[in-house]
This record gives structure tokens, C-alpha cells and sequence, in this order.
């Protein structure tokens, strides 16, 4: 096809990567994507907290991470956003070289820990709620009663 965007191996082997829709097929075509969508999301086999919007993240003008979920790529740690913070210490000019492939995949590697935490991040909070509710704090124990504080391995008797 004429549009098709073709990778072309050292060894002249061709791959089709991509080839676009003709302009006839695009209103089937993006009523198919509503409904997979919708039936995808009601099933819970993508979550909602990462399918709403996705960004292409472009190293250069040919390499990219395609579809990183807004919710991922937005992701702060420590008052820094970690995938943009991580990639700005490993710009060309900086380090005089290209990443390696080594390093772009630590960047997939790291788009999915911090998708898993995403999807976590629920779960998380409400059992940080429950902890938090269920604490001990001074004064609410009785004079006869021991409470019990936690510290990693050992306990200690208050």
C-alpha cells in the first residue's frame, strides 16, 4: 500500500510496521475501537485508571515508547515526575552518547512498575485508611490496657 510504513532490516529484509486505514474504512474502523473499548473496560480487562488517555513518549525523531498511560508518565515521586526526571539525566548532550537499548528498556521496565503501582494505588489507600483508622493514638487506651506498636521485626509493649 502506498502509506505503509516499512522497517527496513541491514540485511534489505522489509517489515511492515504500520500500515493506515484507507479513508473509507476510518468510520467503521473507529466504531469497532468504541465498542472493543467499552467492552474491554466494562469486563475489567483494562482498567480505567490507565486506559483514559495515552501519550507517545519520543526519545528522537524516530524512536519512541508508544501508548504510556497518562496516569504513568504523570507519576511524581518525591515532588519529581519519574519517567521525564529519569530520561532528562540521560539526554544525548549530557552523557555525549545515545541511550543504549539497555537503558530505553529500563524505561518500558519502569513504565510498568509504575502502571502496576497505578493499578495498586486503590487498594493502597484503603488499607493505609484502615491502618491509619485502627492506630492507637495516646489517651484512647485505658490505664490497664497494653497497646501494641509494630516496628518492622519486633514488637514493642507499651
Amino acid at each position: 500500500m502506498p502509506n505503509d510504513i516499512i522497517e527496513i532490516f541491514p540485511d534489505g529484509r522489509r517489515e511492515v510496521r504500520f500500515r493506515p486505514l484507507l479513508p473509507e474504512q476510518v468510520p467503521e474502523a473507529m466504531v469497532e475501537l468504541c465498542l472493543g473499548y467499552r467492552h474491554a473496560i466494562y469486563q475489567l480487562q483494562v482498567s480505567p485508571l490507565l486506559a483514559l488517555t495515552t501519550y507517545d513518549i519520543y526519545l528522537n525523531e524516530v524512536a519512541y515508547w508508544r501508548n504510556v498511560p497518562e496516569k504513568v508518565y504523570n507519576y511524581y515521586i518525591g515532588g519529581y515526575q519519574v519517567i521525564k526526571k529519569w530520561l532528562s539525566y540521560r539526554e544525548k548532550p549530557l552523557l555525549g552518547r545515545p541511550l543504549t537499548p539497555e537503558e530505553a528498556r529500563e524505561v518500558m521496565n519502569m513504565a510498568r512498575r509504575l502502571a502496576a503501582i497505578v493499578l495498586m494505588e486503590p487498594a493502597l489507600n484503603a488499607n493505609y485508611q484502615h491502618v491509619k483508622d485502627q492506630a492507637p493514638t495516646p489517651g484512647r487506651a485505658g490505664k490497664d490496657e497494653k497497646v501494641v506498636i509494630g516496628f518492622a521485626r519486633r514488637m514493642i509493649l507499651v
